[in-house]
């Protein structure tokens, strides 16, 4: 995974995380935008996302 890639689902799990929080509290959404934002900043943290790597794509 390429450092731009890491740094922009970052970027956005942050995002979504005070967007959820300013306007989707308590809502069913709210958990689903969460466990997207976990998934975001974990691959973007690690650097791997076992999607790409079902897939084939590199973005190194």
């Amino acid at each position: 995974m390429s450092k731009m890639d890491r740094v922009l689902r970052v970027i956005v799990g942050a995002v979504i995380v005070i967007l959820t929080y300013l306007y989707l509290q308590g809502n069913v959404l709210s958990w689903i935008a969460y466990l997207v934002t976990v998934i975001l900043i974990l691959t973007g943290l690690t650097g791997f996302c076992p999607l790409y790597k079902v897939v084939g794509v590199t973005t190194n």
